[in-house]
């Protein structure tokens, strides 16, 4: 019984678009032309480093900052909007507000 075996699995590396080096001497001008790339720096990990903002959390508004969201949505609509319609949704964005001032305080206190 034969076993005939290949080269060994590698992972392939990615590819990335050749520099234009010498565009002057019309020689390596295929933009098309590909090369693999390898490890790009020989004193430190090749993998891409994570940035701090991208894994930062969403940090919620203040109630501070959301009654001052409503008073200046009330300025928005009373300027633009009929006078019903932008005390209705002012009304309506009042209870919001006062619901998540409220929660606010208990989780506080």
């Amino acid at each position: 019984m034969f076993v005939v075996r290949g080269p060994p699995a590698r992972k392939l590396l990615s590819r990335v678009r050749k520099p234009n080096l010498h565009s002057d001497r019309e020689q390596d001008s295929n933009s098309c032309a590909w090369r693999p790339l390898g490890p790009q720096s020989t004193h430190e990990s090749t993998v891409p480093r994570r940035s701090n903002l991208a894994s930062s959390s969403f940090v919620p508004p203040s109630p501070v900052m959301e009654w001052l969201m409503v008073v200046m949505l009330f300025a928005f609509l009373s300027t633009f909007c009929s006078t019903s319609f932008s005390s209705f949704i002012f009304h309506h964005s009042l209870i919001y507000s006062s619901r998540v001032l409220i929660l606010s305080f208990m989780t506080v206190w």
